[in-house]
């Protein structure tokens, strides 16, 4: 749900100028949260399905059965190791994730040793490809983060050219109608006679109302400037979102 930015300056309130956008210079959203619940902590042993534990789905490596049943076994041993170094509260974040690191390691070198040379090569041949592919989804990530960092000063800059085109009536003015909108804005989510879909559309109202008085109150030059600051914004927006769908560690659920 949209909220606007209370101002503790006019500074500031200009420098969320989107008032309901993605603004670059008070950072960026933060990515979706990789802790895992007290609650959920023995469920976590089933995530780690996903490391490459020689992934045999529909037996492309034509394992045996006994190999098979030594694969699975390992795999199992290594999932309840690491379920218990990820509820273990006595070690941070970064100790858990180098011990399971650990533990993979050594599960995968185990699992080799059930395997024939001809199966071992594949796998190194399929590892290989995986790390090619992690080097190039992190070039991406430098690239957007550079990104962003280009987009933080571009709008900075922005920001300080608005500011210093506008009169003391404009600011005054807009602060005004900060204090309209921001009261509208209490008063719907107060209100409990509505249902969440009928505030959404109000408040989706209100914004739209705000963004367009907003809109009427600066020149064509400064409407310039805004229009700049807002694809900026969604700009960094979007490189934010490719960030978190990147950046995901490879066990996601350690606490």
């Amino acid at each position: 749900m949209p909220t606007l930015k209370f101002r503790s300056s006019v500074a500031a309130m200009i420098g969320c100028i989107t008032l309901f956008g993605a603004s670059v210079a008070a950072g960026h959203a933060a990515p979706a949260s990789t802790s895992l619940p007290a609650a959920d902590a023995p469920a976590v042993a089933d995530q780690f399905d996903t490391t490459p534990l020689i992934d045999n789905t529909n037996n492309p490596l034509h394992l045996t059965a006994d190999q098979q049943t030594k694969v699975d076994g390992r795999k199992r041993k290594f999932q309840t190791d690491a379920h218990y170094v990820a509820i273990d509260t006595t070690l941070t974040r970064d100790q858990k994730i180098a011990k399971i690191s650990d533990l993979e390691k050594a599960a995968i070198a185990d699992i080799k040793t059930y395997l024939t040379h001809d199966q071992r090569s594949q796998i190194l041949a399929e590892q290989d490809a995986i790390t090619a592919k992690t080097a190039e989804r992190m070039a991406k990530i430098a690239r957007f983060k550079s990104r962003q960092q280009i987009d933080a000063q571009d709008y900075k800059a922005q920001r300080q050219l608005l500011l210093q085109s506008m009169t003391k009536g404009q600011m005054k003015i807009i602060m005004a109608l900060e204090d309209s909108t921001n009261a509208s804005l209490a008063a719907v989510r107060a209100d409990k006679t509505k249902t969440p879909p009928e505030r959404d559309a109000i408040i989706a109202k209100i914004v739209s109302d705000h963004n367009d008085k907003q809109a009427a109150i600066f020149t064509p030059d400064q409407k310039v400037i805004v229009d700049r600051m807002n694809s900026i914004s969604a700009d960094a927006e979007e490189a934010q979102k490719q960030l978190n769908l990147m950046s995901a560690v490879v066990i996601p659920l350690i606490p």
